[in-house]
């Protein structure tokens, strides 16, 4: 839980980071990027339009969250078996 909090921290902080001109410039398939101020994280994250960076990071906060369920249950389950 504390690394997805940790990492939805960081796309905070990418999200309010101004992209710098030089990577807009060297874009060469964006016209309209030039005058357009993006965030970093929006700059990454078209870079690689199949894995957004937010999205992934909902993906493995759901994935944790199945694990420590089940740490939940198999504590639980093992618990109970030694007090019978």
């Amino acid at each position: 839980m504390h690394n997805f909090l940790s990492f939805k921290t960081d796309l905070d902080v990418l999200r309010k980071i101004p992209v710098i001109p030089a990577l807009i410039l060297s874009d060469e398939d964006s016209e309209d990027a030039k005058t357009t101020e993006l965030s970093l994280l929006q700059w990454i994250s078209s870079k690689d339009n199949q894995s957004d960076l937010e999205k992934v990071a909902e993906q493995c906060f759901c994935r944790l969250e199945q694990v420590r369920v089940f740490y939940i249950l198999i504590t639980f389950y093992y618990h109970w078996k030694q007090s019978r």
